[in-house]
């Protein structure tokens, strides 16, 4: 899904925006998938130990 919506917005700034505007998000989008990234492992990531029993 953040893939398809990173294709789509993409794709918006090349028909509408100008290139100054697609290279700044061509810039900042690498950080925003790093960000979502990192986000993701730590919502999966078990904290604490694992139940034993």
């Amino acid at each position: 899904m953040v893939t398809l919506g990173l294709i789509a917005v993409n794709e918006a700034l090349i028909a509408q925006g100008n290139l100054s505007i697609w290279i700044g998000f061509a810039a900042f989008r690498w950080i925003l998938i790093h960000a979502l990234e990192c986000m993701l492992l730590y919502l999966m990531y078990p904290f604490g130990p694992p139940d034993r029993q």
